[in-house]
């Protein structure tokens, strides 16, 4: 299949995700509101949210293999792609077992009923429910080595293509569960259900794509496990960092100009993030198409991916910013219910930051994909720590443009090292880069038309 056709089919697979898991948070407010009632939503809201935390427990250890099974493979090395599936596997039993020893006595035991305020329902079903959800989250990290072997296989579509069917499915039990009038002990016993048969599901269908890798613990490594920890503690700081940037600025205007300006800075950094979703499906579309490409060395198509996907980034961070100052205090204005307004200069601060991400996010793909992302992890950390003083104290000399524009920190810090590291690791050189970047800007057909042709020639 050729690398044009991969592309279109991860683009529409993760499309469809997207839309499946929107579905899924749009979809259930009202059915679950008109069975039970805003307070018991809200209650059940705050619940769900606990055992959400187990999602940092795997350490990362399945998205470091499902990297290393593609690199591997791409080189034809079977063994070292089950060593890294075993490994991983033998890992991720591990952390359910220390969850469930753990994570289990915590949800039964401790009074989370009086400490959450859940006066709306009994504690025997605050504990039923709890426990539930966490051996629904424990056994949910099957479901990152299933997509390493799609993409290994070849067939990255496929994986996220039936990884977009899980929210349909949630949505599909939690309407059953309503139905019969089911509290939140069953709504989380059909949680529990559904995940069991999307990973019997899953699993299958892997079987079907390859037979080359398959789970089991014979060719695990006390190495490969090593290996695995300290890569994937890296994979677990960037949503750190993540969290970070977002709550910690919030908490920095709120300490510099009251909450009241944290209102403006929320909502408006929360319409302009929306560029960033769209920056999300070009790195997750290019992602297991350039770990093949790195594993067999193939290194024209390999910098012709990655000079496409960060021109495709930029222009279309620029084209969402243009909308964004054109029709942006509008849309802003009737999303508020007219409470709230916002001029365009504030609004292009704050759009400040999707150009300058746009630079090196979608390039730091090459070094996800490669599993050479440890240092930019730590960068990351770094940057983003250093975005929250500095909100702070622009937004104490300059007010909300000063906030506004806080961000832009950690992507100076990051924008050099990334686009040097990625231009290493695809055998590129800056000279090249800028000249695609140049050639693209100019006559973007002609720029589109060379990676086909690389594709058509290989």
């Amino acid at each position: 299949m050729s690398l044009r056709r991969k592309l279109g089919l991860n683009f529409g697979a993760i499309l469809f995700g997207r839309t499946a898991g929107t579905l899924l948070s749009i979809g259930s407010v009202p059915i679950f509101i008109s069975f039970w009632g805003l307070e018991r939503y809200g209650g059940w809201l705050v619940l769900s949210a606990i055992p959400m935390w187990l999602n940092m427990s795997d350490l990362g250890f399945a998205s470091v293999a499902a990297n290393e099974m593609s690199l591997r493979m791409a080189q034809g090395d079977v063994t070292g792609a089950n060593r890294s599936l075993h490994s991983a596997w033998a890992a991720v039993l591990l952390v359910i077992g220390l969850g469930t020893l753990v994570g289990l006595p915590a949800a039964a035991f401790l009074p989370w009923k009086a400490w959450l305020h859940l006066t709306m329902f009994s504690s025997s079903e605050v504990s039923g429910a709890l426990i539930l959800l966490a051996v629904t989250t424990l056994i949910g990290f099957h479901s990152t080595l299933f997509v390493g072997i799609f993409r290994a296989a070849g067939h990255a579509a496929a994986g996220s293509f039936w990884s977009g069917v899980k929210p349909l499915m949630d949505l599909a039990a939690f309407a059953v569960a309503l139905k019969l009038r089911a509290g939140i002990v069953g709504v989380s016993a059909a949680l529990l259900i559904s995940q069991v048969l999307y990973l019997v599901l899953f699993w299958v269908m892997a079987r079907r794509v390859t037979r080359a890798l398959a789970l089991g613990l014979r060719h695990c490594a006390r190495g490969e496990l090593h290996y695995s920890l300290r890569k994937g503690i890296a994979f677990c700081l960037l949503p750190l960092g993540n969290a970070l940037l977002l709550q910690g600025s919030l908490l920095a205007v709120n300490a510099a100009l009251g909450p009241v300006a944290v209102v403006t800075f929320g909502t408006v950094r929360t319409l302009t993030r929306s560029a960033f979703q769209a920056m999300n499906i070009i790195n997750q579309t290019v992602w297991p198409e350039l770990s093949h490409l790195m594993g067999r060395a193939d290194w024209v198509r390999a910098r012709k991916l990655h000079r496409l996907s960060v021109q495709f980034s930029i222009f279309s961070a620029a084209a969402v910013i243009a909308v964004l100052i054109a029709v942006g205090p509008w849309l802003y204005s009737r999303w508020t219910g007219r409470h709230l307004t916002i001029d365009r200069g504030l609004l292009a601060l704050f759009c400040s930051a999707i150009l300058t991400n746009s630079i090196w996010y979608t390039s730091s793909v090459v070094l996800m994909a490669s599993n050479r992302h440890e240092a930019l992890a730590w960068r990351y950390i770094v940057g983003t720590g250093l975005c929250v003083p500095a909100c702070y104290f622009l937004a104490r000399a300059f007010g909300l443009p000063g906030a506004a524009v806080s961000a832009v920190v950690v992507d100076l810090l990051l924008i050099p090292y990334v686009l040097k590291a990625s231009l290493r690791l695809t055998h590129d050189s800056w000279g090249g880069f800028f000249r695609s970047s140049a050639e693209a800007a100019f006559h973007p057909r002609a720029a589109a038309l060379k990676l086909l042709r690389a594709d058509q020639n290989a």
